[in-house]
């Protein structure tokens, strides 16, 4: 009877390139011949393997295909185990950086539709490689039930298989709320039932002193290090999708996205128009901002607010009373790409720095005069490589809020962006709250929506002509810009 060692070294190693992203392994260890022929073929194995398994990254030259295999293999062990604590530190920090990889080297896959339940997002087979690791309950916990928001602790306390505090950063990564148990009492003396994380995140973004007591009004750390603060972050996420979650696809934040969903670089994907149709300079913008974007804020009824960061000589107050009295609010931004700066000193990421202008209006018909303001803004990547936007709100001239938010999944992803909104005069007594936007067409220039319709209409400050937009010669940061052009 033949077997597959009858067979030629080629077909064999045709064979082994078939192989799931474990099985290498386990092929080198069923004979001396096979062995021998991953040894030699080693790189060309481990490349085809991830190539037939995960997408192209979009860097391809730099990737190191016989460790990034191998990494794999290790992720999918830790994955048939239930405890991570048998797995040394190195090895747990290789499965971070792993998962981490695979978001940062997702690309679209070609020919594919985008996905039905989220029209914006394209599909990647590293999303669903993903998305399946993290079906398994047990692998959920694993990353996402460590953060402050289920579980607070102290560092020092911090469980040992917590894969070093990056866990608020995966659950907004993931993009679907994982609730947990637990309670307390908060340092102002109101109590608080985390049977669901949900009224521990709206802790989070309501307490000022989150905000003046750290020194950073936006998602990101005080120790002026431009890290993102993905407690925060987290904490908006969990509010807005809550808050959200009966006002269907259109207006709902997360409704009904798969799984790490849009959470990867150039997901976005428009379902009207395509950048090809748009003015070279606009297109020129890395980040994509022209186009039509959904904005949704939480915000809590002023008393309670009050209530909430100053409860005075009275006994607890159930925060759930308080947290009752929020109001949700989406409106509809046309943005326009107005500046194009090439980074400098003043700016430490790699990326230009765009400058924006636009306007708001309420949605679905919605008459509220404070939903109806000029918008004048910025886009940058931190030094860290994260997408940070700047937003300030204009009412009748005069800047009345900003807007500090992180993109999730980077540049152009589908997922949008999430943070904060403050005073503009950053008046320490607030209001504050969380706040999320996402891009849902890419629209000319000085065409604006209105009731199902587009309609010509000119930003605040924006140039009459659009020969006027200010782009400077990109040569110089078009090796940084890379795919993005593409």
């Amino acid at each position: 009877m033949s077997s597959l060692l009858d067979l030629p070294d080629d077909l064999i190693c045709e064979i082994l390139g078939q192989s799931g992203l474990g099985g290498l392994a386990y092929w080198s260890l069923t004979c001396r011949r096979i062995h021998a022929l991953l040894r030699a073929h080693e790189r060309h194995l481990s490349k085809k393997v991830y190539l037939s398994n995960l997408d192209s990254p979009p860097h391809g030259h730099d990737i190191d295909w016989v460790q990034e295999v191998k990494d794999l293999a290790l992720t999918l062990r830790a994955y048939n185990h239930e405890s991570m604590t048998r797995f040394k530190y190195r090895d747990r920090k290789t499965i971070e950086e792993t998962i981490a990889k695979l978001l940062r080297n997702a690309t679209p896959a070609q020919g594919v539709s985008p996905l039905s339940s989220s029209p914006t997002h394209l599909p990647s087979r590293n999303v669903l490689f993903l998305s399946r690791l993290f079906d398994k309950g047990t692998w959920r916990a694993r990353f996402l039930l460590l953060s402050d928001i289920h579980t607070p602790h102290d560092e020092v306390s911090r469980p040992s298989n917590s894969l070093f505090g990056v866990e608020a950063k995966y659950h907004c990564l993931y993009g679907q709320v994982v609730t947990s148990h637990g309670g307390g009492i908060s340092p102002h003396g109101i109590i608080y039932d985390a049977h669901k994380s949900y009224e521990l995140a709206e802790y989070k973004v309501y307490d000022l002193v989150e905000y003046v007591g750290s020194g950073s009004w936006g998602p990101f750390k005080a120790d002026g290090s431009g890290a993102v603060n993905w407690a925060r972050v987290e904490a908006a996420m969990v509010v807005l999708a809550n808050n959200t979650a009966d006002m269907g696809h259109e207006m709902g934040y997360l409704v009904n996205a798969p799984p790490f969903s849009g959470s990867y670089p150039n997901s976005y994907c428009c379902p009207f128009l395509g950048r090809e149709l748009l003015p070279a300079a606009i297109a020129a913008d890395p980040y994509g901002i022209t186009g039509t974007w959904v904005r949704v804020l939480s915000s809590m009824d002023p008393q309670s607010f009050r209530s909430f960061n100053w409860p005075g000589p009275v006994p607890p107050v159930d925060a759930r009373d308080l947290f009752d009295r929020q109001s949700t609010k989406h409106v509809l931004m046309d943005l326009k790409t107005a500046e194009i700066e090439i980074p400098g000193p003043s700016n430490a990421g790699s990326l230009p720095v765009v400058r924006f202008t636009g306007n708001a209006q309420p949605m679905n018909g919605v008459f509220d005069e404070n939903l109806f303001f000029d918008i004048t803004g910025s886009c940058r990547t931190t030094p860290r490589g994260d997408v940070q936007w700047e937003m300030t709100c204009i009412f009748r001239g005069r800047a009345r809020w900003r807007v500090e938010a992180i993109q999730i999944g980077g540049v152009r992803s589908g997922r949008g962006a999430v943070g904060s909104w403050f005073p503009a005069d950053l008046d320490e007594e607030g209001p504050v709250g969380p706040v999320a936007f996402w891009k849902t067409a890419d629209i000319p220039p000085g065409v604006a929506r209105s009731g199902g319709r587009h309609h010509h209409r000119h930003f605040a400050g924006e140039a009459q002509n659009q020969n006027e937009l200010k782009v400077p010669d990109l040569e110089g940061v078009r090796g940084k810009v890379g795919r993005l052009e593409d």
